[in-house]
């Protein structure tokens, strides 16, 4: 059987179309397969990205929190001996009275959370006003000037148990932004 004039005509015009609908569909299939190849490929690089900053940003916050414990740990200590020795005439006390003042102006004012800081400034407070008065009613202080050590090391404590970003390390983010 013999393909009529028409059918011919028709196959001959069907046939390249067929063929280049096919070749079209076929293009937009394989871009649309490399697309979406791209956009896993980019979102496991962001990941990967996050993760390395997240890892990043606990070891900035570990390094932060060693340095902050290591001055409150000092700062503690030179309290301590404030509030335990009473005698401010001495040469020791004097040296302490000397480091209480550069861990509070200086160490501790980079490290100290809010909390801490607004315990120190009580304390500090009570240091100062016996010194301005020379020590006189000394006595008398003791039981505030204990009061606002043990405020300022409960302040420390809490502090030192947390992990979050502290108000100064701004710009660190520990989530992950992976979409």
């Amino acid at each position: 059987m013999q393909p009529t004039p028409k059918l011919e005509a028709m196959l001959k015009i069907f046939t390249p179309i067929l063929t280049l609908l096919t070749v079209v569909v076929g293009v937009y299939q394989f871009n649309t397969g490399q697309r979406e190849n791209k956009t896993r490929e980019l979102n496991m690089r962001q990941l990967e990205i996050d993760k390395m900053n997240n890892q990043l940003n606990r070891e900035i916050l570990a390094k932060f929190k060693d340095n902050q414990n290591k001055i409150y740990t000092e700062a503690m200590s030179t309290i301590g001996y404030l509030i335990t020795h009473q005698d401010p005439t001495q040469e020791r006390y004097k040296e302490a009275l000397n480091r209480f003042n550069q861990l509070y102006w200086v160490e501790l004012s980079s490290v100290a959370t809010e909390a801490v800081n607004n315990k120190l400034l009580v304390f500090q407070n009570i240091l100062t006003n016996l010194q301005n008065n020379d020590f006189r009613g000394f006595d008398k202080k003791v039981f505030d000037l204990r009061e606002a050590a043990a405020a300022v090391a409960e302040a420390m404590r809490e502090s030192s148990m947390d992990y979050s970003l502290p108000g100064g390390l701004r710009g660190l983010d520990t989530t992950t932004k992976a979409k």
